[in-house]
């Protein structure tokens, strides 16, 4: 696991509604600093969500 205090993006539990509609559900994730990173995906999983 990553040093959170060097994270440029850390999220824990992340819940994200639309209306009583959960559309993501107790996402974790870190972004390191100084890294280009991607987010991959199918068509309506969440991506822009994000």
């Amino acid at each position: 696991m990553m040093n959170l205090a060097t994270a440029a993006v850390h999220a824990r539990g992340l819940t994200v509604r639309r209306g009583d509609h959960p559309v993501l559900r107790g996402l974790d994730f870190s972004v390191p600093s100084g890294r280009i990173t991607g987010l991959l995906g199918p068509s309506g999983c969440g991506k822009s969500t994000l």
